[in-house]
């Protein structure tokens, strides 16, 4: 499972670097950023080492923000709707951090 999400943080910091220094996109590459954020709390949450409750709620806002933004401003449905489906992921993790 660790595997899974360390692929996806490289694909994301690849992406999130290849937008911002050749495709000049610089809203793809804060999105990409943002979930490379969230795949590296979810691989120290799986390895048993969380990190503090406030990254949590940080990318959990982030990734709020981010979503609305790609779906009311950009008018990105695929951004938005992914950005806000690791929202809720990560307010699941901020929930069971809280309970242990």
């Amino acid at each position: 499972m660790v595997i899974f999400y360390v692929v996806f943080l490289v694909i994301s910091l690849f992406f999130g670097i290849h937008s911002l220094l050749v495709s000049k996109d610089e809203i793809s590459a804060v999105h990409m950023f943002i979930l490379s954020l969230y795949f590296l709390l979810t691989i120290y949450e799986i390895n048993g080492k969380p990190f503090h409750l406030r990254y949590y709620y940080l990318v959990l806002w982030l990734l709020i923000i981010n979503g609305l933004f790609h779906l009311f401003f950009i008018q990105s449905i695929f951004y938005g709707i992914i950005s806000l489906l690791f929202a809720f992921s990560a307010w699941q993790s901020i929930k069971r951090l809280r309970l242990s």
